[in-house]
């Protein structure tokens, strides 16, 4: 089951920051924000829908 989108998480204050629909997406505006921060922060989180069917 493929993702729906991708989260940016903060990891210091677990809030979300952000989103992306795809992996290399979310890769950049991860690397994208701890190059700001200076250090590794952030994370990018799968989301996958909800299966109705179940």
């Amino acid at each position: 089951m493929k993702p729906i989108r991708f989260d940016i998480i903060d990891r210091h204050t677990g809030k979300k920051v952000g989103e992306a629909t795809t992996r290399a997406g979310a890769n950049r505006s991860v690397d994208r924000r701890d190059n700001a921060y200076g250090a590794y922060r952030y994370s990018a989180k799968p989301i996958y829908a909800e299966d109705k069917a179940a």
